[in-house]
C-alpha cells in the first residue's frame, strides 16, 4: 500500500558460548506512536529500549536493526550506510557482528557488520547440494 508507513525495530539474539553459532531469535515490533513516514522510521521509542532491557535479562541481546522501505527488492540507502557505520563504531551486540535486515515488498536482504574490522557484507544463502549446505563454491568441489 503506497500510504503504509515504513516500520523498523531491533533484532534480538545471542551467540552460543560453546559452538559460537549465532541465533537471531526475535525482533521488536513497530509501535503506533513511532515517528515514521513512507520512507522514514525513527527507532528512538521507549518501547523498543524497554524490550531490549527485558530481553537482556533472558540472555537475548541487541543484534542489529530491521526496516521496511517501499522497494520491491530493497537496498541500503545512504542513510542506512551512515547508520550502519555509526552502529559499528558505537554499539555493542551479543556477538562480534551487527546485523541489518531490509525487508522489501517482494524480497528481503541481510547484511552483517564486523564490529572489529568495521566491514559490512551482504549475507547470501550458501549453495546446497543433495539437501546439504556447502561451504564456498560447490563448482570447485566436483
Amino acid at each position: 500500500d503506497p500510504s503504509t508507513p515504513e516500520s523498523c525495530g531491533f533484532i534480538l539474539g545471542y551467540m552460543n558460548s560453546e559452538t559460537k553459532n549465532i541465533t537471531l531469535s526475535s525482533v521488536t515490533l513497530p509501535q503506533h506512536n513511532a515517528a515514521c513516514s513512507r520512507v522514514f522510521c525513527k527507532l528512538k521509542t521507549f518501547f523498543h529500549f524497554r524490550q531490549l532491557r527485558e530481553n537482556e535479562q533472558k540472555k537475548n541481546y541487541y543484534m542489529g536493526t530491521w526496516h521496511t522501505p517501499p522497494q520491491r527488492i530493497p537496498g541500503p540507502s545512504t542513510t542506512d550506510w551512515s547508520d550502519w557505520r555509526e552502529t559499528l563504531e558505537k554499539d555493542t551486540t551479543g556477538c562480534e557482528f551487527a546485523f541489518f535486515i531490509i525487508i522489501g515488498l517482494e524480497e528481503f536482504r541481510i547484511w552483517a557488520g564486523n564490529l572489529r574490522t568495521k566491514e559490512v557484507v551482504e549475507l547470501v544463502e550458501a549453495p546446497m547440494s543433495d539437501g546439504i549446505y556447502k561451504k564456498g563454491d560447490t563448482k570447485d568441489e566436483n
